[in-house]
């Protein structure tokens, strides 16, 4: 019997553990940029059109990861909203990816 309570407890316990995430991948990152950005950002990413960051520099990425996904997301300026073309997942990899930029 106290076997079985222990096993209900252990039950209990890891059904409201938190979940954890998985870590963003730069490479499926690297994948969606070549994708959607590269033309406008360029392959090193020092940005090919004008006023667009510098991401080897680090411009525009001082900002916490959900922040430039929240920007990828809605777009901004001359960049084209990503809403429904790129899942959460696929925006924050291409942030992870945006970050190995940074020289």
């Amino acid at each position: 019997m106290r076997v079985l309570f222990l096993l209900f407890l252990f039950g209990l316990s890891t059904a409201f553990a938190p979940v954890v995430s998985k870590a963003a991948d730069p490479a499926s990152g690297r994948q969606a940029y070549e994708r959607y950005c590269i033309s406008c950002h360029g392959a090193d990413g020092r940005g090919v059109v004008a006023n667009a960051p510098d991401f080897a520099r680090g411009q525009g990425l001082m900002a916490p990861d959900v922040t430039i996904a929240q920007t990828l997301r809605s777009g901004k300026g001359g960049m084209p909203s990503f809403l429904g073309i790129l899942s959460n997942t696929e925006l924050l990899d291409v942030v992870a990816y945006l970050r190995t930029l940074q020289r």
